[in-house]
Parts: structure tokens; sequence; C-alpha cells
């Protein structure tokens, strides 16, 4: 009797790596060989990763990276050109479906209580600016560069970077960005407001092992409320922030977290978060 084998080779690497240690979750996107640009493949699974951290009660912190040499290279330009030889209407919802599972990644991420940060090195172009830009918080190696690029295939953006790009750096420069579609290195996207902290690239490692131990160690109830307020007060006006921050900041009063934070101060000694 014959029987099938199967050929292991042929079998296509998992497109994100989901992976935790402690309360740090880290999604990897792995097609190195493509600059981990953006397939279906990807999409889909960036949104099944996202979807399972953010429900993980024991993940605290969140981190995005690239693996390789490249956070991410924007869009998968070769899966685009296969796509455009469907039929119209097949092609159209091809590309719906793939920026639909990329957004409902975007928008779980900016939605979670926990903080999340993109680990960046390389090129970061079209998708992956919206994806850099959802994060809360980005450490930059000294070799990143961004590239919208979406001008330069006759495309607008996506990801979010209309909405995340002219918040962060204001209306001309956004404009800037996205129509010129300019290479801006790590030093220019920290001052435009991309980014956080650029570091040596060797470096990389540390600096962000560092940050995601602090992150992990604070009180993920009061981040997540931090978070909800940054967000609301990019479009309420002054009476309605004061008004929600009054309300959160009575509504923490009545969790653990609250009482140990106030204790360990007076103590002298680091808080003990079990939340």
């Amino acid at each position: 009797m014959m029987r099938e084998t199967r050929d292991m080779s042929a079998v296509a690497p998992d497109p994100v790596l989901y992976s935790q240690h402690g309360g740090v979750v880290t999604l990897t996107l792995n097609r190195p060989q493509q600059m981990n640009a953006l397939s279906r493949s990807l999409a889909r699974r960036l949104r099944e990763c996202v979807e399972r951290a953010v429900s993980a009660s024991d993940a605290r912190v969140i981190v995005i990276r690239g693996a390789g040499a490249n956070f991410m290279a924007g869009g998968d330009l070769r899966e685009f050109q296969a796509l455009l030889q469907l039929a119209t209407e097949d092609g159209k919802a091809a590309f719906s479906d793939l920026i639909d599972d990329a957004h409902h990644a975007i928008l779980l991420l900016q939605q979670t209580g926990k903080p999340v940060v993109a680990c960046v090195h390389g090129a970061v172009a079209g998708f992956g600016v919206g994806l850099m830009a959802a994060c809360d918080l980005a450490i930059c190696a000294d070799d990143t560069f961004l590239k919208l690029a979406y001008s330069l295939i006759g495309a607008s953006p996506d990801g979010g970077a209309t909405y995340a790009l002219p918040r962060a750096m204001g209306h001309k420069r956004a404009m800037e960005l996205t129509l010129l579609s300019d290479r801006v290195d790590a030093h220019t996207a920290m001052r435009l407001g991309l980014a956080n902290w650029v570091v040596p690239a060797d470096k990389l490692d540390d600096e962000l092992n560092a940050l995601v131990e602090r992150l992990a160690r604070g009180s993920t109830g009061a981040m997540a409320k931090t978070k909800a307020l940054v967000h609301q007060g990019a479009v309420n006006t002054l009476a309605q922030q004061l008004s929600a921050e009054q309300d959160m900041f009575v509504r923490g009063v009545e969790a653990p977290d609250f009482a140990e934070g106030v204790n360990a101060f007076l103590a002298r000694r680091a808080p003990i978060y079990r939340s």
C-alpha cells in the first residue's frame, strides 16, 4: 500500500509568530525574505494574534516587531499584482478582505487597555507606518527609515495613517509625507512624534527589554484608564475631558492597585501591582 508523504519544506512558515514570556506577549511579523510585506495571510494572522493577545488575561504588555532586517516594507506588491489579474469584483473583494483584517488589528491595538510597544528596525513602509503609529510607544534602531510609499504606486493610504499622522505632526507635515512619500530617518521620525526613542541597532533588544519590564511592573488597570483618557482627549472639549478624568480617578480609587501605590510610595518601596 502506498502511503502519502508530506513535503514539510513546502509548508509555508507562520507569517506572524506569537510568543509570551511572563506578562509580555511578542508578535513577530515573520516574512523576512519579503521584508515582512503585508499579504492576505499575514493580515489574517496578525488579526488573530492581536485578538489573542488582547484577550489574554495574563498579558500585561504587547510588543510588535519584525523578523530579519526590517519591520515591514509595506504591501506585498507581487501578491497585489496577482490579485489584479482576477475578475474585477473578485479582486476588489480580495483587497477589501485584506484591509479589513489589517484594520481590525489596528483598531484592537488602539482599544486595548494594555500598553503596546513597536520595536522597529530597518524599513518601515506603507501599512508598516500605520502599524507603528497605532502602537502606544515606539522604540527604533538607528537604522530605521520610514516611507509612506502609497503615492509611488498610485494608491491612497490605509492602516490608519491618515488618522495618526496629522495628530502626531500636524496637517502640513502629514500631507508632505503622504503626498511625496519622502524617506524619513529614525531621528526625524522621533522629532515628528512617530517614535519615542532611537537607540543603536545593537542595543535595541536590551533597550526593549528594559522598557517592557518597566511597563509590566505597572498597574494594568491604571494604564488602561490612562490610554482611554489620552485617546478621548484628542476629541473632547476641556470640560468633557476634566469630567472624564474625574470619573476615571474616582473609579480607580476602589481598585487595590491604588491603595498599594499610595502605601508603597509612603513606605518608600516599590509597589507590587496585582491587576
